[in-house]
């Protein structure tokens, strides 16, 4: 392995766990991919909620906000992200 002997002090090429069940593996893949689900979908849901209490609000009060600033909602998003929000957890 060269310049960085990273073959030395190893006897065997085979790596022991120990005791890792197929349980153990499993439930790690699950916590794992349900952070991903949350890390991956909070920020689209409160941005989109966001942006739904502000059309409801410009809706009462249109003199308050510019129309320049204002994005539509995504409702299919913001339903998407809400139930990878609720998958993930």
């Amino acid at each position: 392995m060269g310049a960085l002997k990273l073959d030395v002090g190893f006897d065997d090429d085979h790596i022991d766990f120990g005791n890792i069940r197929q349980t153990t593996i499993l439930n790690f893949a699950i916590v794992i991919i349900g952070g991903l689900l949350l890390i991956d979908n909070v920020p689209p849901f409160l941005r989109n909620g966001y942006e739904a209490f502000r059309s409801v609000i410009a809706e009462k009060q249109t003199h308050m906000f510019d129309s320049y600033f204002h994005q539509p909602v995504d409702y299919f998003s913001f339903t998407v992200s809400g139930i990878s929000i609720l998958i993930g957890i």
